[in-house]
């Protein structure tokens, strides 16, 4: 244990007439435990173990009364009280709180020929709602409820057009003027991370996230002879249950991260093969 001094100022004020007075109650080094306790209006302080002598003890108790003040100050050392204001996340080993916000910019992997999927107008949003924590020393495991757009847009001359159920790549009408072909997917996910926390606030992570696709969508914009167009379907058979990777590094409440989804984002035979990759920023995570 560090070495430590206790010093406690003990105050007695407005009892009639008395002069206040400080004194140096206890000068104790490396004591094994310290136990502070009030009974009504007495509080009592009791030392246990010294150096060399574990079988040591030390007790103090002092009246407070109605008007009496006690100060305590520790130097050194962490009191370690079941209850304390701003105490942060790190000292506990197990805790319950929320995650953080991503955003970030997708592009399509393994696409065929044809789908030109801008990563500068392709984006994921998300967030996590919960989160259980669980450290090891520097070590934290966490599993976490959060949720997920994904938004496959294409700028140029195809575009997604679905048929009998079937998204298929397609060609604009002809003299239309394209402004976008997306495809948009929604997702609960589940991510279990591990985190490494390193010196100076830095931390590394490591993360498998189950997503469950609940919800997807094909959509075209363009204009036709002077008129704004659309084309939407929500029935385009995505995968319901797919997983990603995602590797991560933070400082403090700020991060930066790469995610590779090896999935298919459409089911086979309904779509176009392709998966996804994307990287952006966290915050609170």
């Amino acid at each position: 244990m560090k070495r430590f001094s206790i010093i406690m100022l003990c105050v007695l004020a407005a009892v009639s007439a008395v002069a206040q007075t400080t004194d140096t109650i206890a000068d104790l080094k490396q004591a094994d435990r310290v136990l502070l306790t009030r009974t009504d209006s007495t509080f009592h302080v009791n030392v246990y173990g010294s150096p060399g002598n574990p079988d040591y003890r030390y007790s103090y108790s002092v009246f407070s009364g109605n008007d009496a003040v006690i100060e305590a100050l520790a130097m050194g050392w962490d009191f370690g009280f079941p209850v304390k204001k701003n105490k942060q996340k790190r000292d506990y080993k197990c805790w319950v709180g929320t995650g953080g916000l991503h955003f970030g910019f997708v592009t399509a992997l393994a696409a065929p020929q044809g789908m030109q999927v801008d990563m500068g107008a392709s984006y994921e949003i998300g967030f996590e709602g919960l989160k259980v924590n669980r450290r090891w020393g520097n070590d934290v495991l966490s599993v976490a409820l959060g949720f997920n757009w994904k938004n496959f847009r294409m700028t140029g001359y195809e575009r997604f057009v679905t048929d009998n159920g079937r998204t298929l790549l397609g060609a604009y009408p002809t003299d239309a003027e394209p402004q976008y072909s997306r495809i948009k997917v929604f997702s609960v996910n589940f991510p279990v991370e591990y985190t490494r926390r390193l010196k100076h606030d830095w931390e590394i992570g490591l993360a498998a996230i189950l997503n469950v696709n609940t919800y997807a969508s094909a959509e075209t914009r363009y204009r036709l002879d002077g008129k704004s167009e659309k084309d939407f379907s929500k029935n385009i058979h995505q995968n319901r249950v797919t997983v990603d990777l995602r590797g991560s590094v933070r400082w403090k409440s700020v991060g930066a991260y790469v995610k590779y989804s090896p999935c298919r984002v459409l089911k086979q035979d309904f779509g176009p093969s392709f998966s996804g990759l994307s990287t952006g920023l966290t915050l609170f995570m």
